[in-house]
């Protein structure tokens, strides 16, 4: 089972766990006469905060010990061949840890029957939706049968690979753009397509520690100067896909999965300072030990491209 199947199998269990934990907290304010679970029946992309309870990895993931989950998600694959010379080395170092690949392909329009698809799969790899033309923004133009269709075509091509299962969808150039918006999730993420399909995962909302979170050090998320260590990577000011403090799985409108993304994306980093930058390695490794701290996930976006 790939990864993101595993993670979606295993949120599905957690579900109850997370209703229990909200159900607790509107009896605790039995006065409110507010329905602690309304916003379920909401489709707004961004309502998690500092503040909302927190499925946290112990809660769901189902291995003992584990505290935190790194997940690996590369962007924008056409041609599987580039994929394969970038990844092999990754994949390679994976499976001397765990015995397995479990890195996740956000796939645009390629051929089901490439072999290299299968023998990713016997390495752990899944394959994942990421439309069939890559349009920034996918609501270009204001044109939704456009959007429509090059969404669902690329779930029902997914769907067509041999042994595949796609479960996730990320919206192209949502590290660089407002992309991911809330028609986005109300009107194609939560439908299903012509063929029955649906995707049960969204991984395009970006998490950004903070300075207002009290659990975390002033150096996981300050640099030397002072200045915040995460902000400084969102690419203009109204930037606006994002949460703060909040590397947790979540549900939209009881229809989907969130799969929150970190800031920095490796886009977002080589747009403020260049490429393979070692401050850009440390800012991650800072991530990586918040979201250990905060028992979360770190939901890694990169490309091919050095």
């Amino acid at each position: 089972m790939t990864l993101c199947n595993r993670i979606v199998r295993r949120l599905g269990q957690a579900i109850p766990a997370s209703f229990l934990l909200l159900a607790a907290l509107g009896q605790a304010q039995a006065d409110s006469p507010a329905n602690r679970l309304a916003y379920l029946d909401g489709e707004d992309p961004f309502h998690v905060g500092l503040a909302f309870p927190r499925l946290t990895t112990p809660q769901w993931v189902g291995e003992k010990g584990v505290e935190a989950v790194v997940t690996l998600g590369i962007d924008d694959m056409r041609d599987p061949q580039i994929y394969e010379s970038f990844c092999r080395p990754i994949l390679d170092r994976l499976k001397q840890i765990d015995g397995r690949a479990p890195l996740s392909i956000f796939c645009n329009t390629i051929t089901p029957s490439e072999p290299l698809l299968q023998q990713w799969f016997s390495d752990g790899l899944s394959i994942e939706v990421h439309t069939l033309t890559h349009p920034c923004p996918i609501l270009a133009k204001g044109n939704f049968t456009a959007a429509a269709n090059t969404y669902h075509g690329g779930v029902d091509l997914m769907n067509h690979i041999p042994n595949n299962l796609p479960v996730a969808f990320r919206t192209p150039c949502c590290d660089s753009q407002n992309t991911p918006s809330p028609r986005v999730f109300s009107e194609l993420l939560m439908r299903n397509n012509p063929a029955g399909q649906f995707l049960e995962m969204d991984s395009s909302v970006f998490n950004i520690f903070t300075q207002a979170d009290p659990v975390l050090p002033a150096n996981l998320v300050t640099d030397s100067d002072g200045k915040p260590k995460f902000e400084k990577y969102v690419p203009f000011d109204s930037y606006v896909v994002t949460i703060e403090n909040y590397p947790y799985p979540y549900a939209i409108g009881s229809r989907i999965w969130e799969m929150p993304c970190m800031v920095p994306s490796d886009w977002e980093a080589q747009h403020l300072h260049g490429s393979s930058n070692p401050v850009t390695v440390r800012d991650w490794e800072a991530a990586i030990d918040a979201t250990v701290l905060k028992q979360g996930i770190f939901n890694f976006v990169f490309h091919p491209h050095g």
